[in-house]
């Protein structure tokens, strides 16, 4: 269905789901599959939860490197 969907055009950076974007309602809602279609496609991975939930390990350290955290987690 999802693939259907994106492939009738469907934006995939539109904000107002249940989560928010398509990619954060996939993530939040465990559909790993739907979430890693949606980025094949072409939908940005720009959060740090996203890169990490989807173990893309050289995209969360850009992000990291990018915008170090303000305070150390112990």
């Amino acid at each position: 269905m999802a693939k259907a969907i994106i492939d009738g055009g469907a934006d995939l950076e539109i904000a107002g789901g249940s989560v928010g974007t398509p990619l954060d309602n996939a993530i939040g809602y465990g559909c790993w599959n739907v979430a890693r279609l949606l980025v094949s496609r072409g939908a940005r991975v720009d959060k740090l939860w996203h890169a990490a939930a989807l173990g893309m390990h050289d995209r969360l350290t850009g992000l990291l490197a990018a915008s170090p955290p303000s305070a150390r987690v112990a």
